[in-house]
């Protein structure tokens, strides 16, 4: 969806939808941790790089910075990918139109089919139209150089704060869904603060106008649990492209963890939640207990 306000200081596009139900999909319920402890600032964030989507809905290719952490880790050498060739190939080979923007679901399956060739073979030129964005071929080479990034599994995270919590503990990045309100754009006061901390932290919308889907990890702020997010609206937007919010402000409609292996580890078939209430009284009871501190 684009906002089109003659007052910003430049257009910008989301565009993630939200993902349908897939019986396919696992949820990870093996993930329990209680809500303290000392959370380390995120130690890579200049491993993410923060690209600028201008007016191509191609939030949902933020995936590719996901991968790219994953093979850091796995190799220890850092590669840049495309997010051209992520995007094009989940609208035209996953969803099979040109509509604006894709739901992270679609945006994982192309990564596990195709997977995502290197920047510099296929450059992501956003200064293009949406139109002209999936128009753009892609090379003969891309298609096996992607085959060496794809991913090998996912799985989804139930939206619940402590479950939140430990899915970034276990997997240190995830890749969801916010939604969002013109206070993304303007601070609440109506100021244009693009490139300022006024929109910090970010709150749930007053009026939900679109989706966007960005990196999620978590940090320590004071006393306080925060999630930073890395977003695809430059440096310029935020905090150099990133941004905080405090869970209990604004939580995510939709979380992914995904690996390069082919299993994810230590999860069970989609079933009933948990919610955070009986979490809590589970958590009570195990101290009580003297099994937990």
């Amino acid at each position: 969806m684009l906002i089109n306000n003659k007052n910003m200081f430049n257009e910008i596009s989301t565009g993630a939808s939200k993902s349908t139900v897939d019986p396919r999909d696992i949820q990870d319920l093996s993930l329990f941790s209680p809500l303290t402890g000392d959370y380390d600032i995120y130690t890579h964030i200049d491993m993410l790089n923060v690209e600028h989507q201008k007016k191509v809905g191609a939030c949902t290719a933020a995936l590719k910075s996901y991968i790219e952490y994953l093979y850091f880790l796995k190799t220890g050498k850092y590669v840049r990918l495309s997010m051209a060739f992520l995007y094009i190939v989940t609208k035209i080979y996953i969803d099979k139109n040109y509509i604006e923007g894709s739901s992270l679901r679609s945006a994982i399956n192309a990564s596990m089919k195709y997977g995502v060739c290197t920047e510099d073979t296929m450059p992501s030129n956003f200064e293009l139209t949406h139109e002209q964005f999936l128009s753009q071929r892609i090379p003969d080479n891309a298609w096996n150089e992607a085959l060496g990034y794809r991913i090998g599994g996912y799985v989804s995270i139930p939206i619940e704060q402590s479950l939140i919590v430990a899915a970034l503990d276990k997997y240190k990045l995830l890749y969801v869904r916010y939604e969002v309100g013109e206070e993304w754009y303007t601070s609440i006061t109506g100021v244009i603060t693009w490139a300022k901390e006024l929109i910090l932290p970010l709150r749930s919308p007053k009026k939900v106008i679109s989706g966007h889907a960005v990196i999620l990890n978590r940090a320590k702020l004071g006393n306080k649990v925060e999630n930073h997010g890395r977003n695809t609206w430059s440096r310029l937007w935020g905090n150099n492209g990133d941004f905080y919010t405090f869970y209990e402000n604004y939580k995510p409609t939709e979380a992914w963890a995904v690996t390069l292996e082919s299993q994810m580890p230590l999860v069970k078939p989609a079933g009933p939640v948990i919610q955070e209430k009986d979490w809590r009284k589970l958590l009570e009871l195990l101290r009580f207990l003297k099994l937990i501190k």
